[in-house]
């Protein structure tokens, strides 16, 4: 490709930052400081897989539960109708190649639409077991690898609501499930049937306006709060929760009682250093503030509390949101990782993704999820790290707000080209039509970006669910290393066979760039060319912003679920948006929300546990120069003002 051929530029966000002087790349090194990081692949979220058919166009995978076993990960997910009914299996947790169950098995896993939700699956006595929500068929396999392996071993096991099974040191396997409260019961390793008198509520319900609205915690307010249609959460301006708060008189609309239960769904269970965590998910799917609770007891059938700490994981705003529906488990590393379901509800209610984040357990035993720019690219170790580590290797995203342009555009303004470098996975640019030539273009600025990472996220636009043999995405990357210069190529995929929705690509050696091209060679599915974001990630040779000045935060006296954050930013236009911190320590700043709102000064969360004594939080300005940290202070109580 030449430089000089025309296209049509369409109206695209400002380019920010231009002109900026020169400083040292990056706010995090070019080598990771832990040697078991030297040299490590990378991946990003949400996790680039074969996502399955759904409703309306959409792709979907959720209720995840990875299993380590033989060497091999094993990832089960629900099975949806339309989709091949089967399973993944990687060497690395990065690349992961589907399995097919056997045909021998279907009739008995699968209910009458041709589905099966919630698997629960763990390895015991060299098989691994699966089994699904409502189900009393549990079928094993001693070689998963081969899908043909699998066998039918109990048609009378314990039914229940997101199951989850859980083999303690001592032999013993439990079942945790339930909806709206979470139930144990132990089961008989013969055939998973309930050993009697076994079976204990271990939550409270969350079920009923009044239970909910007197309830500790933040996330235990009413499920059509949290996924109400009268916002479209994902936009930076819908993320303060100030609606959420109960007021006299009431606001329009009624959001002062709770108009529909939470859920309290997908339990698991996770041991660590003699404690039981027992997670949960909540408020409900489809809204990004799905995320997992944990509850600490001794036993693995009673006692088990709250954690003030809690939320165990939460990810909310930045590209793709929501961490709930989770399995925690270690890698052949020592490792802990959680795999989560993440949401999208654009196509439909259920249309999600999978996306994996590093789990940690503090000095005073506090589990967390590291989400801190959770879907940035991060580093797969090689070895065991140190709980905490930084995995985030460029926290430097260099595509979002600048100019856009594409060869065409269907007539909408719904899928306009700047909506492919706005960081929001639920909106897309569309071509008007899905044949070989047709390009998206982003351009960094006149001067050039270290570029050493793309990820391209493809979107479902007129796709024909039927055209099975067609689901693959073929296409080719170009650079421009000055204004002027000539198109080179960048990476070549033009033979690719394969679906890959969210492909990520690791530059072998990064290049120097002041614009990307995104050709297309084949749609997927007979669809149009549509991206949700080409995202791009290296290093600005731009001033980081300034860190913010005057933060302060005031936490509701009257509701401790409640807190309103202040701060000035300085100079909105050198700012792409602020990262709010908090925990309830000074050290245990565990917690993060992403506003992408460069203007904004203050924001206000309703996910906080009022049996908490004290919170800390600490406010951070990125660009995409970098993250200038904020000073860390103690959230004061007082009284919310409200609009």
């Amino acid at each position: 490709m030449k430089k000089g051929n025309s296209f049509f530029k369409f109206a695209a966000l400002p380019a920010l930052f231009l002109g900026a002087a020169f400083v040292a790349e990056g706010a995090f090194p070019k080598t990771f400081k832990h040697d078991a990081l030297a040299g490590a692949k990378t991946f990003c979220n949400p996790l680039n897989i074969n996502y399955r058919p759904y409703h309306n166009n959409a792709r979907t995978a959720a209720d995840p539960v990875i299993v380590p076993f033989k060497g091999k990960y094993y990832l089960f997910s629900s099975i949806y109708k339309g989709g091949v009914p089967g399973y993944r299996v990687s060497d690395d947790l990065i690349s992961w190649k589907p399995v097919k169950f056997p045909e021998s098995v279907l009739p008995k896993i699968l209910d009458a639409k041709g589905e099966q939700m919630a698997p629960a699956v763990f390895a015991m006595d060299g098989y691994v077991y699966w089994s699904g929500l409502g189900s009393r068929v549990v079928i094993r396999s001693a070689n998963p690898a081969d899908g043909d392996s699998w066998e039918v071993y109990s048609e009378r096991a314990l039914p229940g609501f997101d199951p989850c099974y859980f083999l303690d040191d001592d032999g013993k396997i439990y079942d945790y499930f339930g909806g709206h409260e979470n139930v144990v019961a132990r089961l008989n390793p013969k055939d998973f049937t309930e050993v009697p008198k076994t079976k204990v509520q271990l939550t409270p319900k969350t079920k009923g306006a009044e239970t909910l609205i007197n309830s500790p915690y933040g996330l235990h307010q009413g499920k059509a709060e949290y996924e109400t249609r009268y916002s479209d959460w994902n936009k930076p301006e819908t993320l303060d929760t100030t609606r959420l708060i109960r007021r006299n008189p009431p606001q329009k609309p009624q959001f002062s009682t709770v108009s529909e239960d939470s859920m309290q769904e997908a339990a698991w269970l996770t041991k660590y250093n003699g404690k039981y965590y027992l997670q949960n998910s909540n408020p409900g799917t489809a809204c990004p503030w799905y995320s997992d609770s944990v509850y600490v007891s001794d036993y693995p059938d009673k006692d088990f509390k709250l954690a003030d700490y809690a939320t165990a994981s939460l990810k909310v705003g930045g590209f793709i949101n929501s961490t709930g529906h989770s399995c925690v488990f270690q890698d052949f590393n020592g490792n802990w990782w959680r795999v989560t379901t993440m949401w999208v509800g654009v196509h439909a209610g259920f249309e999600r993704r999978l996306g994996l984040f590093p789990v940690g357990f503090d000095d005073q035993g506090r589990m967390f999820t590291q989400t801190y720019l959770g879907d940035y690219p991060m580093a797969m170790p090689a070895k065991k790290v140190p709980f905490g580590t930084p995995l985030v290797k460029w926290n430097n995203l260099i595509s979002p707000a600048k100019a856009v342009a594409a060869a065409s555009s269907i007539i909408d303004e719904k899928y306009s080209p700047n909506l492919a470098a706005d960081e929001n996975v639920r909106t897309w640019w569309c071509a008007k039509t899905g044949d070989a030539g047709e390009w998206l273009e982003v351009e960094f600025s006149k001067t050039p970006r270290k570029l050493c990472a793309v990820q391209v996220n493809f979107a479902e636009h007129g796709i024909d669910q039927s055209a099975n043999d067609e689901d693959y995405h073929a296409y080719k990357l170009f650079y421009k290393s000055s204004p002027d210069s000539d198109w080179k190529i960048l990476v070549d995929k033009s033979q690719n066979k394969t679906c890959v929705p969210h492909d990520y690509v690791e530059l072998k050696t990064p290049v120097q760039a002041c614009a990307l091209r995104l050709e297309n060679v084949h749609a997927a599915k007979r669809g149009k060319f549509a991206v949700r974001d080409l995202r791009a990630f290296g290093f600005a040779n731009i001033d980081k912003p300034k860190p913010v000045s005057n933060a302060s935060a005031v936490r509701d006296e009257s509701d401790k679920r409640n807190i309103r954050f202040f701060w000035k930013g300085g100079d909105a236009q050198n700012v792409c948006g602020y990262i709010i911190n908090y925990g309830v320590s000074p050290d245990a700043l565990h917690l993060s929300v992403q506003y992408q709102k460069p203007d904004a000064e203050s924001l206000t969360l309703s996910c906080f546990n009022s049996e908490a004594k004290d919170y800390w939080f600490r406010i951070d300005a990125y660009n995409e120069g970098g993250v200038a940290k904020g000073e860390v202070k103690k959230v004061s109580l007082g009284k919310l003002k409200l609009d």
